[in-house]
């Protein structure tokens, strides 16, 4: 049963590797730190992660270098709705000539015991000088846990999405496995297909010497790339800074907070 089900998540991504989209930015500095390796750290905001009964607040910042006049904020919040696990977030990305805005709700709404799988909702709205679009598509997210130290993440991003003269949205997807061997190891591994770019393969490694504190190294092979960061935890909050590459943003400063209810 559990070799199927990973067959099942492998045939899926390869079947749709050809598209993806750049909407969807990561920014959780805890994720980035990782590799941006999505989908398994509380907090995390490109993947939500909704195997899980905790509920907090998530605030998150980008700042680009080189690109003072645009930055990237994002919120969400993770709690039980009608028993539910649900999640939302909203993006805001731009600056007064241009700007995207994403509202995402996402649902854990088949649950067995190791395979969790989250459909969602993106609404998009686009402004520019000349006009204001918007637009919407449908996200599925399937986590399974594959034996008791590894687990895997496999997410469509827009698996249908409503597209117009001024907005394409193609396919994004992601294929990500976590591995901890130790209470203090964490070790990832990432595939990520954007289709302007190749397909970019990802890997992370996270180290907790003390139980407040955690430090995080990443490295993406396309482009070659290393991320770098750290978490500190106090009370119910969890602070997150990291340093990350990417295509467009090139260097970049991500700080996040998260209060745990």
């Amino acid at each position: 049963m559990r070799i199927s089900y990973i067959f099942l998540i492998l045939g899926v991504f390869y079947s749709q590797i050809l598209f993806a989209s750049f909407e969807n930015i990561t920014i959780s500095p805890n994720t980035i730190a990782s590799g941006n390796i999505s989908g398994f750290q509380t907090g995390d905001t490109s993947i939500p992660y909704l195997n899980t009964e905790k509920t907090y607040i998530s605030l998150n910042y980008l700042y680009p270098y080189g690109l003072s006049e645009i930055s990237r904020e994002d919120v969400s919040i993770q709690a039980k709705i009608i028993g539910t696990s649900s999640f939302i977030r909203f993006i805001n990305f731009g600056n007064s000539t241009y700007r995207e805005n994403t509202l995402q709700l996402s649902a854990s709404l088949f649950n067995l015991k190791d395979l969790s799988i989250s459909p969602g909702l993106s609404l998009f709205y686009l402004h520019t000088e000349f006009e204001n679009t918007l637009s919407a598509g449908l996200d599925i997210s399937a986590f399974y846990k594959i034996f008791d130290n590894f687990e895997g993440l496999c997410s469509i991003k827009n698996l249908y999405a409503y597209e117009t003269e001024n907005i394409d949205i193609p396919l994004e997807m992601f294929l990500n496995f976590h591995y901890s061997p130790t209470d203090i190891f964490d070790v990832y591994l990432g595939i990520e297909k954007d289709d302007r770019y190749k397909a970019n393969i990802k890997t992370g490694i996270s180290y907790t010497p003390i139980e407040y504190l955690s430090l995080s190294m990443g490295y993406n092979f396309e482009p070659k790339s290393l991320n770098t960061g750290f978490t500190m935890n106090f009370l119910n909050y969890q602070f997150s800074y990291a340093l990350s590459y990417h295509f467009d943003l090139e260097y970049s400063h991500a700080i996040g907070i998260l209060y745990e209810i």
